[in-house]
Formats: C-alpha cells, sequence, structure tokens
C-alpha cells in the first residue's frame, strides 16, 4: 500500500511554515507508517526526514504527476490559498482525503467564510466604514492562514502605519475579547466528533505571533461548544481532520476560522492518546468513524522556541 503526503513548507522550504509543516508531515508519516503503508512526499533537498521516499516537485502544477503512481492515498497539506488551488486541481479524484472542493471554497476565503455563517453562528463582525472606528480591531488577508498577514491594531496611529500593506484583498474585523481556543474534530459523511478543546498563546503585538498551546483543557463551556461545533462541520460539510480556532469569553465563545486538515495541536494528540491520524483519515473516507475507538488521559503543553517545540505533560 502507498500513500502520497504532500507538504507545502517542506517541498518548498518556506522559512515561515517550516516548522509546523515539517511536524504535520513527521507526524502523519508516523502514522501511515504504522499502519504498514509506504509513504511518498515531496521534500526541499536540504531538509531531512525519514521513512519518506521522494518524488521531485517544483511547483504546484508539477503535482499533476502524482496521477501516474499508483498512490492509495494523497493527502495536501498548504496554506489557505494554495490549499484551495490543490483542491481544485484534485477535484474529481477520489484517492484524495481532503473535503470537496466546493465547500473549502467556503471555509478558505474568510469573506465567504463570513459571509456564510454570520446569520447562523457568533462570528466576529466585519468592518466596512473605516470612519471612526473602534479599537483594537483585527485585519486579516482572506486567504491568510494561522497568523500570517494579520494585524491587531490598538490605535489610529498604528492603523495608519499599516494601511499602506494592506489591499482589496484584507479585511477589517471587530476584536472579540476572550482566550484563543482551537477544537480538533473528526468526521465524515454520517459523524462528526469533536476530539479536545485546546488553549492557543498567542502574542497580541502588531504582527501577533503563534507560539504554542495546550491540547486537552476543560471549560464550563465546553459541552455547549461541542454541540455548535458538530453544527457548524455538518453546515459546512467538512470531513476527515478539522482545526476550529474559536475565542471563548465569559458566557459566549465566537468561531474566527476553521482549517480543513491536519492542525498542530493535533500533532500532540499522541502523548496523551492512542489516536492514530492516518486510522482517523481512512475511516472518515469510508464513512465508518463510528468505529473509532480512542482515549485520551491529561494534557500536554508545548511551545514554539525557535526552530523547535519544547513539550510538557500536565
Amino acid at each position: 500500500m502507498k500513500v502520497y503526503i504532500f507538504e507545502y513548507a517542506t517541498c518548498f522550504n518556506i522559512r515561515e511554515f517550516l516548522l509546523e509543516g515539517k511536524l504535520m508531515l513527521e507526524t502523519l508519516v508516523e502514522d501511515f507508517k504504522k499502519l504498514g503503508f509506504d509513504v511518498y512526499s515531496s521534500i526541499y533537498k536540504k531538509i531531512k526526514l525519514k521513512h519518506v521516499k521522494n518524488i521531485e516537485i517544483t511547483n504546484l502544477n508539477d503535482l499533476y504527476k502524482i496521477r501516474s503512481y499508483d498512490f492509495e492515498y494523497l493527502i495536501f497539506i498548504a496554506p489557505n490559498r494554495e490549499l484551495l488551488e490543490i483542491a481544485k486541481m484534485f477535484k474529481n479524484d477520489d484517492h484524495v482525503l481532503l473535503s470537496d472542493y466546493k465547500n473549502l471554497e467556503f471555509v478558505l476565503d474568510k469573506i465567504y467564510f463570513y459571509h456564510k455563517l454570520k446569520d447562523k453562528f457568533n462570528v466576529p463582525e466585519i468592518i466596512k466604514n473605516e470612519e471612526n472606528l473602534s479599537y483594537p480591531i483585527v485585519i486579516k488577508h482572506r486567504y491568510g492562514t494561522g497568523c500570517e498577514d494579520l494585524f491587531f491594531v490598538r490605535s489610529r496611529e498604528e492603523y495608519l502605519k499599516i494601511k499602506k500593506q494592506i489591499n482589496e484583498d484584507y479585511i477589517l474585523q471587530e476584536y472579540v475579547d476572550g482566550v484563543p481556543a482551537s477544537i480538533i474534530v473528526f468526521a465524515d459523511d454520517n459523524n462528526v466528533i469533536p476530539i479536545c478543546l485546546n488553549l492557543q498563546i498567542i502574542s497580541y503585538s502588531l504582527k501577533p505571533k503563534y507560539l504554542g498551546g495546550i491540547v486537552n483543557v476543560d471549560h464550563k463551556l465546553k459541552e455547549k461548544i461541542y454541540e455548535e461545533v458538530k453544527k457548524l462541520v455538518r453546515f459546512l460539510k467538512l470531513k476527515f481532520l478539522v482545526g476550529i480556532d474559536l475565542v471563548i469569553g465569559k458566557d459566549s465563545f465566537y468561531f474566527i476560522e476553521v482549517n480543513p486538515r491536519i492542525t498542530t495541536s493535533m500533532c500532540f494528540l499522541k502523548y496523551i492518546s492512542n489516536i492514530n491520524l492516518a486510522e482517523v483519515l481512512i475511516l472518515s473516507k469510508n464513512s465508518r468513524l463510528d468505529k473509532l475507538s480512542f482515549k485520551i488521559e491529561g494534557k500536554i503543553f508545548f511551545l514554539k522556541i525557535f526552530d523547535r517545540f519544547i513539550k510538557f505533560l500536565l
């Protein structure tokens, strides 16, 4: 059995995503190897990864050559704009373990995402009038991933400072005060399973940075959040691995964005659970997630330090 896993940062040596990208790729490689798969990928020549057979890719269009191989499954990990482009390229390929292209359009584009959700779920308002802004506000690119092309603006002076850097592809959004968090979700055509709630550690400077998190925390709103998450994933018709970012306030919560792929937090599940993400992907493909048996014990704290993650069991 053979699987191809494409990860954008490790393929093209994209420094700002490389730490997280390599971690995601290593996690999936390890899990598929446990199931007896031969694993193929496309990795930049200076990046070393064990147990992977390499297929050279120089640009996204080269991914078409993957069709000539006899892979049982194809997995793609990339920033939002590129992931949407790849999903379009492979939208009729039944080997791809990714949500349908037509559904990803409403998830990976933050403008479409907001307008699809605004009347049904709590999402921060998009600001259309730039006059008399009430600070702080958040400015983000419609296809931005994580903290890429994201600004946390506290004053008019800061807004004027960055205004020349933004264009019509950026949105201004209200800032929601609360705790940044995420939910890990596994989904197929018939099942939506929230796995755990996680805290995110973010530095709120003008250019926010993602620093780490704590996987598997409790909260008084957790069950209510889980119920809304199930509705959200069904509404968006997403499958496989899903990460949902939200902000939790005192008595309410707001959905910020949805990542329809493996996330950093998922990579740390293996230290506190028996979950194999490759098994999850295959079960989801066959609409059999109801057969998934798993156990999670404890919490894990992870922190991004220069070119590595450090972790501690709690």
